[in-house]
């Protein structure tokens, strides 16, 4: 299952997925209650259908649609399926993205064969109001962002850190409110969290330290980056693995600290 705003009323719907059978459908939710109070919501003919060695990437409105659309990746081959949702609840475009001249050489994931790079999430990162596809690759830590127009990577954009061992691309979100999406890391050595807030200039991007305080820093785990305390502002949602306590960490006054625990 996954969630998603499907048909821009502005409410997240549910889409159901059989990875049996390949079928999806949506429950189209609405902000009313039901006869029973509970949530009100439409379910949809088959949204369509997806077979194969497939998972479901990712979500994010990749043509500035207001729709989600889907990002599904073939985990045999790499291959990459993008569906752009329509009006009627079915993609409007079901098949692999375009990727310009040049985007998938030298050592860049490309639409297949590109099983060392991990998809790790889709935001808008350039501020044109549409999802960007970030990839890190598994072994050397490299980042590269396909800046996308719908079912088109325009135009890439590559990172190294200087320090790459251990460090993985946990979340995205806004964390600054700024209408940019922000990159945060999280070092599964030691625990560390970082966070890259994105610039659209030069410098790329401003690097932030995200202190969960205590010793035992290896045992919080990054579960989700959303909104959880203001809106239009991301927040991390930390987990500790061995108690269950939870730690929410936001952006306040240029600094990162706990919003709430």
């Amino acid at each position: 299952m996954n969630t998603g705003d499907f048909n821009n009323d502005g409410v997240w719907d549910l889409l159901w997925w059989n990875p049996e059978t390949g079928a999806a459908a949506i429950w189209y939710l609405t902000a009313t209650a039901n006869s029973s109070g509970g949530m009100g919501f439409q379910a949809s003919d088959q949204a369509g259908d997806i077979t194969g060695n497939v998972t479901l990437s990712y979500g994010g409105d990749l043509n500035g649609d207001g729709r989600t659309d889907l990002i599904w990746r073939d985990y045999a081959g790499g291959e990459v399926t993008l569906w752009l949702m329509g009006e009627d609840g079915k993609p409007s475009l079901n098949g692999p993205p375009s990727l310009a001249d040049g985007m998938a050489e030298g050592g860049r994931p490309g639409v297949t064969g590109s099983l060392e790079w991990v998809l790790r999430g889709a935001h808008d990162l350039n501020a044109d109001g549409k999802a960007d596809l970030v990839w890190q690759h598994a072994t050397d830590g490299r980042v590269v962002v396909w800046l996308m127009d719908g079912s088109q990577a325009l135009s890439f954009q590559e990172y190294q850190r200087g320090e790459a061992a251990n460090w993985r691309v946990a979340g995205l979100g806004d964390l600054n409110g700024d209408g940019r999406g922000d990159l945060l890391w999280r070092n599964d050595g030691d625990g560390r969290l970082q966070a890259w807030l994105m610039t659209g200039g030069d410098p790329a991007y401003e690097e932030r330290d995200m202190a969960l305080s205590g010793g035992d820093a290896a045992a919080w785990q990054v579960k989700a980056v959303g909104a959880f305390c203001r809106v239009g502002c991301a927040e991390a949602y930390c987990k500790h693995a061995e108690s269950g306590a939870a730690r929410i960490v936001t952006l306040d006054g240029g600094e990162f600290n706990l919003a709430a625990e």
